[in-house]
Order: C-alpha cells, then sequence, then structure tokens
C-alpha cells in the first residue's frame, strides 16, 4: 500500500500502528511530490501543520432528505496569523456511511456512523505504463448511536488505520460532560500524552450564521492537557453567502504544531469531523422539534 522510492520516504509496510504514527519527519506534501515517488498519508501528516476542512454542499437538502456527508481536506497555509485554504493542495476525501432512517429520524448529535477517509493514491498502470490515481482509504472512523443524558453514556469515535484490509486503533475522542462549554478528549495509545478540544458556549457564532463580526467563526481551542496550554485551534469559519443560504455545509480551518505526534494530529481531524455532528449539523428531525444541534 505504501511507497518504497529513491527520495527518502520511509516505506511503512509492515510496521506497526504506534511505529509508524510515530514516526516525525518533515515531508513535502503531496501537490509537491513528483509523480513515481510514492507517499503515505501519514508522511502528509508528518508534515503539516493546518488543514482546511470543506463540507461539499447537499444542495437537494432543501427538499426535505439527509444525505450523507462528504468532506474534502486540503492543506492550509498560515499568513499573518490567518489561515487560508491551498485549494490546489488536496489531500484527503471523507466519506460518510449511515442508515436512511437514523440521518432522517434521530437528531444529528446522536446518530451513529461510519466514515473512511481516502488519499489519493497514484500507481502506475502495468499495462499502459501510466499513472493512474484513486482514492485508497486509510482511516476509518466509527461512532455509535447513543442516548445520551448529562454524563451517562456520553459519546465517543474511534479513529482506526485501515491496511492490508485490516484496522488498527489510533485512538478516541470522546465528547466529555461539562456544566458549561464544550470539551473533547483526545486519548492516543500513548497514555504519557494527551489533549483536549475545548469550546466556550458563550459565542455568537454558535447561535447566529451571520456573515459579520464575531458570528462568522466559531473556536475551539487545543490544549495540551500536560501543562494546559493551548497549542492549536479549530474554527468553523464562514462558508460563503450561497452556501449558507443554500445548504448547512460548513468548513473549518485546525491547526497544530507540526511537531505533535501524527497520531494526534489524526485524532485532532477526528474531533473536527465529530464537532460538525455534534453542533452545526441538523437532520429533519432537529428541524421538527425546533431546535439545532448547537443548543444541546
Amino acid at each position: 500500500m505504501y511507497y518504497n522510492n529513491p527520495h527518502g520516504h520511509p516505506d511503512l509496510r509492515g510496521v506497526s500502528t504506534e511505529e509508524a504514527l510515530s514516526t516525525q519527519r518533515a515531508l513535502p506534501v503531496p501537490g509537491n511530490v513528483p509523480y513515481g515517488s510514492k507517499l503515505s498519508p501519514f508522511d502528509v501528516f508528518n508534515s503539516l501543520n493546518a488543514m482546511w476542512i470543506h463540507q461539499e454542499a447537499q444542495y437537494l437538502e432543501n427538499c426535505g432528505c439527509e444525505f450523507e456527508n462528504e468532506y474534502t481536506i486540503y492543506g492550509a497555509k498560515v499568513e499573518e496569523g490567518e489561515v487560508k485554504r491551498d485549494k490546489k493542495n488536496l489531500l484527503f476525501q471523507c466519506k460518510e456511511k449511515s442508515s436512511c432512517c437514523q440521518r432522517h429520524c434521530c437528531p444529528s448529535s446522536m446518530r451513529g456512523f461510519e466514515m473512511n477517509i481516502s488519499f489519493n493514491d497514484v500507481q502506475m498502470d502495468p499495462n499502459t505504463h501510466q499513472y493512474v490515481s484513486r482514492w485508497t482509504p486509510f482511516l476509518h472512523m466509527q461512532r455509535d448511536y447513543t442516548c445520551t443524558c448529562c454524563c451517562c453514556n456520553r459519546p465517543y469515535i474511534r479513529v482506526d488505520r485501515v491496511e492490508n484490509g485490516k484496522e488498527e486503533k489510533v485512538g478516541t475522542v470522546m465528547d466529555a460532560w461539562t456544566l458549561c462549554g464544550y470539551v473533547y478528549e483526545m486519548a492516543g495509545l500513548d497514555q504519557t500524552e494527551s489533549y483536549s478540544v475545548r469550546g466556550s458556549c458563550c459565542q455568537c457564532g454558535l447561535l447566529c450564521r451571520c456573515p459579520c463580526g464575531p458570528c462568522k467563526k466559531v473556536d475551539f481551542p487545543i490544549f495540551d492537557d500536560k501543562d494546559d496550554a493551548q497549542v492549536g485551534n479549530i474554527s468553523k469559519v464562514w462558508p460563503g453567502f450561497c452556501r449558507a443560504l443554500l445548504s448547512d455545509a460548513d468548513s473549518y480551518c485546525v491547526t497544530f504544531p507540526v511537531e505533535m505526534k501524527t497520531s494526534f494530529k489524526i485524532l485532532t481531524m477526528a474531533a473536527a469531523l465529530f464537532i460538525d455532528f455534534r453542533h452545526f449539523e441538523e437532520s429533519p428531525a432537529d428541524k421538527d422539534q425546533g431546535h439545532s444541534a448547537v443548543t444541546r
């Protein structure tokens, strides 16, 4: 599944999850890698310090149907403190798998789903000797249906690494119980490190989707639990007038230290997707009950 090449990129075949995800090398992102140099998606994470998660708009949902969510993940640049999407640097694709019944009848914050995260695997066709691009899953996320009440039965997602049809655990992201605000705890295989995503419930963007002032974005800072220091941020940003008017598709910019372990970069990406389902996704059941996910 991974590449063995003359450009110095590691061959991760047969390597355990912990060893593969702890590999730390500053490597170029896919847009700068020449064809013929096979770069694993874990190498891509090693070199990242920012990404942009773009939810694909489903305009037919205005007719009352709820479709499976799809996301496209791009690289991002941090310029003068502002995160900007690099449209030329397409990294990954994410596709939800869930039952029609749960999407239409359950509140979006409760519904169970699976999600495959794929990378663009470029390989040479042995017959035509031309490079062929295909999207290959390398991560799998699963969240079970949960009926949550206060501190009881808190929802979480599990992230697994996928290789040769086998899955190995990367870690989990749990929506922890708090009296005020939102906390998502990220736990990897390494018990000596932990991070959490914390968001204030007193943000204008949680209740108003206006394209101006403090309503344009909602911040969920990322903290290193060891010294309680902020190391990154997940921001829901204004998706644009037409997208906001015709759909509930959102965009997120995510920043983290480039030296953060790959496993926690993956869990941070998973936390951003989890936050979208928990707080900003609206199902027909939500609309029938007259409330949005951000109030739960």
